[in-house]
C-alpha cells in the first residue's frame, strides 16, 4: 500500500537545507505565475518551460533517493545525480513522452468508429488511459535507473504500465483531498480578509506545488517497487 502520509511528512519534516531548496523551486513557480498574470508571454513561456523541466527534474532525483534507500530526499543542486537527471529527461522522457502523445493523437484521428459513436468516448479514454500507464511507470524506471537506455525494456514497460494506474489513482486522489482541505481552508481565509491574488498566498500556492512534487516522486518510487516484481529488476538497462 502507497503510504502517501508519510511521504507528505517526509517531505515536511526535511531539514532547514532542504527548504532552502523548495523556496528556490517555489520562486521560480512564483515568477512564472506573475509573468503570466502580467501578461508578460514571451517571459512566461522562458521561465514556465525552465520551472516545468527542473521540477521534472526535482522528482526524478527524488525517485532516485527513496528507490535506490538512501539516507536523503533532495539532491544537491550542482551534484552528478542532478546532472545525469537532467539529461536524463531531457533525452528520454520528455521525446519519449511527446512521442507517445503524438501516436495516441494520431490513433483518434483515424476515426475507426465512426459508425459506432457512442464507443467513440470510450476508445479515447481507453487510449490515453494506456498512455498515461506507459509514461508513468516510464518516468518511475528512469527516476529509479537515471539511465534513458531503460525506457528500451520494452517487456517492463509492456508487462506493469496498467497496473501502475489503480495505485496511481489512489494516490493522486488522496493528495487532492489533502490539498483540498488544506489550501482550500487557507484560499476562504484569504478571501474573507484579503484576496486570493494576495502575494502571500501565491507564495504559500507555490510552496504546496513543490511540496507535491517531491511528494509524488516519493510515491512514484514506492509505486514502482509495489508494482515492478523483483525478478524483473534484472531485465532492467
Amino acid at each position: 500500500m502507497i503510504n502517501v502520509i508519510e511521504a507528505y511528512e517526509s517531505t515536511v519534516n526535511s531539514e532547514f537545507v532542504d527548504w532552502i531548496k523548495m523556496s528556490v523551486f517555489a520562486g521560480l513557480v512564483y515568477l512564472s505565475y506573475h509573468f503570466y498574470n502580467t501578461s508578460q508571454t514571451d517571459l512566461f513561456h522562458i521561465v514556465g518551460g525552465a520551472t516545468t523541466y527542473l521540477l521534472l527534474v526535482l522528482m526524478l532525483c527524488v525517485i532516485n533517493t527513496v528507490r535506490n534507500g538512501k539516507n536523503y530526499i533532495f539532491p544537491k543542486f550542482i551534484s552528478a545525480q542532478f546532472i545525469v537527471m537532467s539529461l536524463a529527461a531531457l533525452v528520454s522522457i520528455i521525446p519519449f513522452s511527446a512521442l507517445l502523445i503524438w501516436l495516441g493523437m494520431k490513433i483518434l484521428s483515424l476515426n475507426i468508429f465512426t459508425y459506432y459513436p457512442e464507443v467513440v468516448p470510450v476508445c479515447q479514454w481507453l487510449v490515453w488511459i494506456i498512455i498515461s500507464g506507459i509514461i508513468f511507470l516510464a518516468v518511475m524506471i528512469l527516476g529509479k535507473t537515471g539511465n534513458p537506455l531503460s525506457l528500451f525494456d520494452f517487456k517492463t514497460i509492456s508487462n506493469y504500465s496498467i497496473d501502475v494506474l489503480p495505485h496511481l489513482l489512489f494516490t493522486l486522489v488522496i493528495m487532492a483531498f489533502f490539498n483540498a482541505v488544506i489550501l482550500g481552508m487557507t484560499a476562504y481565509i484569504f478571501w474573507v480578509f484579503l484576496s486570493v491574488q494576495h502575494p502571500i498566498f501565491i507564495a504559500i500556492c507555490s510552496f504546496a506545488l513543490v511540496i507535491n512534487i517531491v511528494s509524488l516522486g516519493n510515491c512514484f518510487a514506492q509505486i514502482e517497487y509495489e508494482v515492478v516484481p523483483r525478478e524483473e529488476e534484472e531485465h532492467i538497462i
